[in-house]
């Protein structure tokens, strides 16, 4: 997988996460459910792909010094610059979209507008144990 699929991605999932929160404030209930279930699927699909990138990762450990902030968060001189912003852009507009859907129909099929964010820190942390750069480790 190249590195503009999974930046890609990132924007793909946003722009679904906005149309599935936003069909949340449709009248018809069909459009409610599918927004749910949508939301739903998007959290847990950020948990197998959270728990990919942590294997990943794992297994890049043997051999580089990877520390957390740089694999799962983009910090330091990992990643293009670039990168790391639409990344974690795509994470902030994903938490901000979900905060307000939630806060404007609380008790409703919008609470789990909140989810999806889980998605977007998962690519991330995909993203870091892809193509981060870090350091070999020096021999024992």
């Amino acid at each position: 997988m190249r590195p503009e699929l999974v930046l890609r991605l990132g924007v793909v999932v946003t722009a679904i996460h906005l149309g599935a929160t936003g069909a949340g404030f449709a009248s018809a209930e069909v459009a409610r459910l599918l927004s749910g279930v949508f939301n739903v699927g998007l959290f847990l699909a950020g948990v197998v792909l959270y728990v990919v990138a942590f294997v990943l990762t794992a297994g890049r450990s043997r051999t580089e010094e990877i520390w957390f902030g740089g694999a799962f968060l983009l910090s330091g001189n990992v990643v293009p610059g670039a990168h790391r912003r639409l990344l974690l852009g795509c994470v902030a507009a994903q938490t901000v979209i979900g905060l307000v859907g939630a806060s404007l129909r609380p008790f409703t099929v919008l609470a789990f507008a909140v989810l999806p964010p889980l998605l977007g820190l998962a690519i991330v942390a995909f993203y870091g144990a892809r193509f981060a750069r870090f350091a070999d480790k020096s021999p024992s």
